[in-house]
């Protein structure tokens, strides 16, 4: 139980907080009459992204308006699902006048309140009001979000900064051709450090040693508090060892049954089922990504090799004891990072050849390779190879330094640098 005493000075915290300098993101709210749930990745930024629309308001003089609550405030770690309404009594004691006028409701880290679903869709049914809900849970994207509040939200997703916003908080402004200006070598220093250390928000001014220890506390963080603590696991040190796994493993295929075999040769006795629980968990986190093969067929989807991608590059960086080809790997991981903030499902191709990614979205099909050496030309035919399985007649290869087109057998190849696709797309 909560005291609804401590809930007052919780909310009023959070409304006297002066505004932030606040990067700006890429993702826009659009005007709609539903729950605005926006999910991400821990310290991806999404409080953030909520006192930016907070401060917005405030300037519209409605301060008195907004309704603020994190549920992973120590203050509330007791909350119960009764206390929900007493949230709600709370502000209204504070804001009596509020009662029947336009309320901005802003809940962050809903997951950690009890039933939150029933309590959320029982305020936006009845109340005069505008929702606000974030959530570090996958699951709220798709399970709890589909089930309980189905037709009630507008969905989005925050992951760490993009390389545009990157920029935006190293204070340098994207300009039209911006990449054929003298700008053009200040912003391919900013991509060599972007592609090293990553987009989290709270890291990219940091020194080396810093950032080290933040991704380790993050990691921690993610691995203890949403999965340990989550779903009670009683084997800690057999998660650990995955995680450590997954992070030396970026862009490679991952076999349940290989690294089965691997721990057992170990001497670490693990059921094959636990296995897949504890990616489904990891998976749930938004920290690693488990890409499927392209195939119309789901049933070879299913059981072909995932390849395992992070959600930030400084991730890899920071805390992987791979110490070969890891240039190559941080263009790929950050590649596949871009593709899925863009929209895209994405899946690797494998034939006679291989094709890094192939991104599916609004029934548009996207073969992109990814490579260090323009002149492979195993890559080449592997793009090739992917476009005529998919029927398309245009695909990239991302790549260091090299622009230009190349037309073999009636389709396009196009050569982009990676920096300049980033900063284009």
């Amino acid at each position: 139980m909560v005291d609804k005493e401590l809930i007052k000075s919780v909310l009023l915290s959070h409304q006297q907080r002066e505004p932030y300098k606040i990067t700006q993101r890429d993702v826009k709210i659009v005007d709609i009459n539903k729950i605005y749930a926006i999910i991400g990745p821990r310290r991806s930024g999404k409080t953030f992204f909520l006192f930016s629309i907070m401060d917005d308001l405030k300037r519209k003089n409605l301060s008195d308006k907004l309704f603020y609550i994190n549920f992973e405030d120590e203050r509330l770690a007791d909350i119960e699902t009764e206390d929900l309404q007493k949230i709600l009594d709370a502000y209204f004691e504070l804001y009596p006048d509020n009662i029947h006028q336009k309320t901005y409701f802003m809940f962050d880290e809903i997951q950690n309140a009890p039933n939150w679903q029933k309590f959320i869709r029982r305020l936006y049914d009845t109340g005069n009001c505008e929702i606000y809900i974030t959530g570090s849970s996958a699951k709220l994207l798709s399970k709890e979000i589909a089930t309980e509040l189905r037709g009630r939200t507008f969905n989005y997703e925050i992951f760490p900064f993009s390389f545009q916003e990157f920029l935006l908080a190293h204070d340098m402004k994207l300009t039209k051709n911006i990449a054929y200006s003298e700008q053009r070598y200040k912003i391919k220093e900013k991509f060599t450090l972007y592609l090293q250390q990553g987009g989290f928000p709270e890291t990219i001014h940091l020194e080396p040693e810093l950032k080290y220890k933040i991704m380790q506390s993050y990691i921690d963080l993610v691995m203890f508090k949403d999965v340990v603590e989550r779903y009670n696991i009683s084997r800690p040190h057999v998660l650990l060892n995955l995680v450590r796994y997954l992070i030396n493993n970026v862009g490679r295929e991952f076999s349940v049954h290989r690294y089965f075999k691997l721990l057992k040769s170990q001497g670490i006795k693990i059921g094959k089922d636990y296995l897949y629980v504890l990616l489904e968990y990891l998976s749930d986190t938004y920290y690693f990504f488990f890409v499927e093969k392209y195939s119309s067929a789901m049933k070879s989807r299913m059981v072909a090799p995932k390849k395992i991608y992070l959600i930030d590059n400084g991730i890899f960086t920071y805390m992987s004891k791979t110490l070969t080809q890891v240039l190559g790997w941080l263009y790929e991981n950050l590649v596949f990072i871009t593709l899925k903030r863009l929209g895209h499902e994405v899946y690797y191709y494998k034939g006679n050849y291989e094709c890094d990614f192939i991104g599916l979205k609004e029934k548009k099909v996207l073969p992109v390779q990814v490579s260090l050496d323009v002149n492979n030309e195993r890559e080449k035919k592997g793009l090739l190879e992917a476009m005529e399985e998919l029927k398309v007649n245009e695909g990239y290869i991302l790549n260091d330094d090299v622009a230009r087109e190349e037309e073999v057998e009636g389709k396009v190849i196009r050569y982009v640098p990676l920096w300049s696709w980033l900063i284009n797309v």
